[in-house]
């Protein structure tokens, strides 16, 4: 950008070809005028923008959730991002399908539970039930069960259940007041030593996420 007190083209205002002539503070400025094309992105460029905008829904919609679940993980830096690329990776490797059984909502050494079971009943509520720790990993009979439930019809929000269970209670049952009939709902879990991250950042604070099943309301 140029400036002139009196101004080189005494007091001419508008446009010659690429360059903008117009008063700025009582002095003549000229700069270039934005060109305004934009290189067209390549099939390959579009689809990872698809995909990423894609599982970047998902990601806002879990954010509180994944920044817990990838906290440890990422030692405290970061959770959100590494939960975004994690997830990336996990979309493409599922073939990128419509549904949202893909979806981690954490990672982590900790045990995660056997025989993760989804119910449905005709009262609209839900169960799910768990069995025994995954053998040969760290776990407490007071690790807090985390629980996402993300509905995948339209622009509906994810939610988690406000109540707090522990893994040896070994079931939850849940009244879902958001949903309305025919949405399809995704269930996910894991457990999380929350004292433990709150002393020292380790993996094995926190389970694998773990996908319990998928429901029509």
């Amino acid at each position: 950008m140029a400036r002139s007190d009196t101004g080189i083209l005494g007091d001419f205002t508008g446009r010659i070809g690429n360059i903008v002539v117009y008063k700025l503070n009582g002095k003549t400025v000229m700069r270039m005028r934005p060109s305004g094309s934009k290189k067209k992105a390549t099939p390959g460029q579009q689809q990872s923008r698809d995909d990423f905008s894609h599982v970047m829904k998902y990601m806002q919609r879990l954010k509180d959730v994944v920044n817990t679940g990838f906290y440890d993980v990422t030692e405290g830096r970061f959770a959100f991002h590494s939960a975004l690329s994690a997830n990336l990776k996990s979309y493409k490797l599922a073939g990128k399908p419509a549904g949202a059984e893909w979806l981690k909502i954490s990672e982590g050494d900790r045990a995660g539970a056997q025989e993760v079971q989804l119910e449905q009943f005709e009262d609209g509520t839900f169960k799910i039930t768990w069995g025994q720790p995954v053998e040969g990993k760290k776990w407490s009979a007071t690790d807090r069960l985390v629980l996402a439930i993300v509905n995948n019809t339209g622009k509906r929000i994810s939610f988690t259940p406000k109540q707090s269970v522990l893994r040896h209670q070994g079931e939850i049952t849940l009244t879902l007041r958001d949903a309305t009939s025919g949405d399809e709902l995704h269930f996910y879990l894991f457990f999380h030593d929350a004292d433990g991250s709150l002393r020292k950042k380790d993996r094995r604070n926190v389970s694998a996420s773990q996908w319990v099943g998928k429901a029509i309301a």
